[in-house]
């Protein structure tokens, strides 16, 4: 992450202040890498700078705005109410941009996609803000949204492969097995398995895989 001391450090800031909710808002506009493949580094740095200004001029002036990476920006929202105040600054960045860059070879047509974070409902550090703000943006992607705000029972996007890997390694998984009953045949018509893992970062866990047996009564 570019800036990624000066984000924190603002982010901080009105985490140790502790008198107002506010948002991290990380913003990725896919189409400016495009831009500089296409025409050359000079014309993506000049739409990387319209693209700040716009951002920039579409929010409040307490906002704070910060370059995070070659497509994308975080967010500082100060003095926040509720969700609802987070999604108007989202819909206004995403009505900013329906309108292309001028650039000096053509109009650039770019789409933002945004994912929001709360403080302190969904984190209490700058950098646990800013990977659930984060993560947010890789979800909005692929269900095609374009601003949304993370959900805290999506709880398995921080489970680590590293960490159920020595889990698995380590044999510290308990597996019970729960019978799966036909109400019609009256005979049990398969097994789920519950793989229990008491994990040191995230308490206990519960990993659901099931077994059936068609057309066979056990």
């Amino acid at each position: 992450m570019l800036n990624r001391t000066s984000i924190f450090t603002a982010i901080e800031e009105h985490i140790h202040a502790a008198d107002e909710c506010f948002a991290v808002l990380v913003l990725r506009v896919p189409g400016l890498r495009q831009i500089s493949l296409r025409f050359g580094y000079e014309q993506g740095e000049q739409a990387e700078e319209k693209a700040h200004a716009l951002i920039t001029q579409s929010l409040r002036p307490i906002d704070q705005v910060f370059k995070a990476g070659d497509d994308s920006f975080v967010v500082l929202l100060p003095g926040l109410l509720n969700h609802n105040h987070a999604l108007l600054a989202g819909t206004r960045l995403i009505q900013a941009f329906e309108q292309p860059l001028n650039g000096a070879a053509s109009p650039w047509q770019v789409r933002p996609v945004m994912g929001i974070a709360l403080y302190p409902e969904h984190g209490p550090s700058a950098d646990l803000l800013c990977r659930r703000a984060g993560m947010e943006v890789d979800g909005a992607q692929r269900r095609g949204e374009l601003c949304t705000i993370y959900q805290p029972h999506d709880i398995q996007v921080d489970i680590l492969y590293e960490e159920l890997r020595e889990a698995i390694e380590t044999k510290r998984l308990q597996v019970f097995f729960q019978p799966i009953w036909n109400l019609q045949t009256r005979h049990i018509a398969g097994v789920e398995s519950l793989a229990r893992w008491n994990s040191l970062r995230h308490g206990e866990c519960l990993l659901p895989a099931s077994c059936r047996f068609p057309n066979r009564a056990i």
